[in-house]
């Protein structure tokens, strides 16, 4: 482990050579606790060399692959879904709509395409439901990624990896109160206008949820921001999701979803409804690069980040056991405290500053009332002269 630390250190990020990817895929696939190895990548995209393999490593989802080998071997009909057809036009539609991917050359490939048809086909089998745009949708990046053909061994690593890809977001993504308001807190440490803005929006669509914040939210995360960013973007925020995954308590989603929002602040400034600022997301997300937004990490988020990263002892002097993906991890008390804390902090720091801006208001407010009184007297003062006047001609 010490050996491949200093490679990395040594080599630097983008230059690190094959001889060191393998011997680093290889240490992590023998035991997935040792992924602290990756923590040097913090805010920044894992080389290309390295990526599909460590994906595959850490969110792939043995089980389901298993499965799906399985039943290829025994019942090769039963892994094709009854709306295959349906399937295939939507991945075609998909691929074809999808904003960020018009450069993947094998995604819009016929491979490509047959690929992710055979993958959602038995994926919709899998779930036993309709799939949803959700499905589609991070499913693009996983095909992406790159196979060599669409043979029953590429369905198993896609449909593995899928199912992983949604036991993260599950387990990352804000879906309550207290998670909403972690993202809102760390737009408000960067821009503390944008985070009143977000909470003033009418939350204008469907749905039983009337938070503007859940309304802005939920569609960024469930797609996993495909439609909005980037492949290269969205490629960068999975990379920081594998980096930390040894880490129960690190999240990289919450401060990325900020770091989003408030690089296209002065768009999102200007919108009035949710829907209004999801098109804005939509038609400029996509020109956002990763050199921005390490900026911004860089300039707002990284302490924290790394904080959540170092400060606690690291798995493989604790425990063993490698913990596979979709087992239960147990709640640290002390990441609990410090996240509690981090939470306290900032619901004190907003509610600071809107103290002061509603002590300003309240100073104008009256400034503006003592004119009024002004303005009302000197009319009344004018009115009461203007019959004197006419008296006296």
């Amino acid at each position: 482990i010490t050996t491949v630390q200093q490679c990395l250190l040594t080599l630097g990020f983008p230059s690190i050579n094959s001889a060191a990817s393998e011997v680093l895929v290889t240490l992590i696939k023998k035991d997935k606790s040792t992924v602290f190895v990756l923590h040097q990548f913090l805010n920044q995209p894992l080389p290309a060399s390295l990526r599909p393999a460590l994906w595959n490593t850490i969110f792939g989802n043995e089980s389901v692959g298993a499965a799906y080998m399985d039943a290829v071997r025994d019942k090769p009909y039963s892994t094709l879904s009854p709306q295959e057809n349906i399937i295939k036009e939507k991945v075609k539609g998909f691929i074809q709509s999808t904003p960020g991917y018009s450069g993947s050359e094998f995604l819009h490939s016929a491979t490509g395409h047959q690929l992710m048809m055979k993958s959602l086909s038995y994926w919709h089998i899998h779930v036993g439901r309709p799939l949803t745009e959700a499905d589609y949708k991070v499913t693009i990046p996983v095909v992406a990624l790159g196979w060599e053909d669409d043979s029953a061994a590429s369905v198993t690593r896609v449909v593995a990896l899928l199912s992983g890809l949604f036991n993260l977001l599950q387990s990352l993504k804000a879906s309550d109160t207290t998670t909403l308001n972690i993202v809102l807190q760390y737009v408000q440490l960067a821009k503390p206008d944008l985070s009143e803005h977000i909470m003033l929006l009418r939350a204008d669509l469907p749905g039983g949820n009337t938070s503007p914040t859940a309304q802005l939210v939920a569609p960024l995360h469930d797609k996993l921001f495909v439609g909005y960013l980037s492949e290269e973007v969205i490629k960068y925020l999975l990379d920081q999701c594998v980096i930390g995954n040894d880490v129960a308590s690190y999240n990289p989603l919450f401060s990325f979803t900020a770091t989003i929002l408030c690089l296209l602040s002065p768009a999102l400034s200007q919108c009035n409804n949710v829907s209004s600022a999801l098109s804005h997301i939509e038609q400029r997300g996509g020109s956002i690069t990763i050199k921005q937004i390490q900026h911004f990490v860089q300039t707002h988020y990284l302490d924290s980040l790394a904080t959540q990263l170092s400060t606690k002892p690291t798995r493989v002097h604790f425990n063993t056991k490698p913990i596979t993906l979709g087992e239960e991890r147990e709640t640290e008390s002390a990441d609990n405290r410090r996240l509690l804390k981090e939470l306290e902090d900032l619901k004190k720091k907003l509610a600071e500053e809107k103290k002061q801006r509603n002590d300003k208001h309240i100073v104008h407010r009256n400034e503006i009332g003592v004119l009024r009184a002004e303005n009302d007297d000197l009319r009344r003062r004018m009115k009461a002269a203007k019959p004197a006047q006419l008296w006296s001609l």
